[in-house]
């Protein structure tokens, strides 16, 4: 029988907050608590992940031990202070963790993430080696000039799709491409494609967007106060 590959998660949380308009929004109360509460309990409760690397600002991460501590959360292995960029704070919570099969990276600004999409990322990594989360298009997309006029061209969406976290690798390809790209990129899957990885893709979802402004807070925090009886409903049916 083969051994159960083990499966450490880095939650990345680093950024300044700057369309947030002063609010930390990692610590942001949603729902009588701090919103990396949200995200963080899903990878806490998951039977498949073990460990957890908590990535954070100079700014929070003090904030963030104690909430730890205070929570005893026991698959949090560390808490560290991330790099200028995303994918070194990535890289610094990737240093981190004990030797596993398999790194989920997931942005803790996406509290609504679930088991589901956890489990769905953990199935589609087995086909390459990286997997990411993805959604189709339901809206028009245009290009704008330089004179903030729309083109008139409308940009064939059928074949593009939005990028979610959660995203999921194999450990020796995503430690590769950390070791390997150092240019700038917006995603782990991004770098591991430079270095020949093809990415699969699973089925995300439309309530696991990322908290960037006030208003994204807004929304959360409705959905999460509405999401117990749309589970019943859903159990229902």
């Amino acid at each position: 029988m083969a051994l159960r590959q083990t499966t450490s998660a880095i939650l990345v949380g680093a950024g300044q907050s700057t369309r947030m308009e002063g609010v930390d929004k990692i610590f942001a109360p949603v729902n009588g608590e701090p919103l990396i509460l949200h995200s963080l309990k899903q990878f806490q409760k998951h039977p498949s992940v073990d460990h957890i690397s908590l990535v954070l600002n100079s700014q929070n991460v003090e904030h963030g031990r104690q909430l730890i501590q205070n929570e005893r959360w026991n698959k949090v292995h560390c808490i560290s202070v991330g790099g200028a960029r995303r994918q070194d704070s990535v890289r610094i919570g990737l240093s981190k963790l004990p030797q596993s099969d398999i790194i989920i990276v997931h942005d803790i600004a996406r509290p609504l993430v679930d088991a589901t999409l956890i489990s769905r990322g953990l199935n589609a990594v087995q086909i390459t080696g990286a997997a990411t989360a993805i959604l189709s298009i339901p809206d028009t997309l245009k290009s704008i000039g330089i004179d903030g006029h729309l083109d008139s061209i409308i940009i064939d969406r059928t074949t593009l799709r939005l990028v979610q976290t959660p995203q999921v690798f194999k450990h020796t390809v995503l430690e590769h491409a950390h070791n390997t790209v150092h240019n700038t990129v917006t995603d782990d899957t991004t770098m591991t494609e430079l270095i020949g990885i093809r990415t699969e893709s699973f089925e995300g979802s439309r309530l696991n967007f990322k908290v960037t402004t006030p208003e994204d807070l807004i929304i959360a925090r409705a959905i999460l106060q509405s999401k117990p009886q749309m589970d019943d409903a859903n159990q229902v049916n």
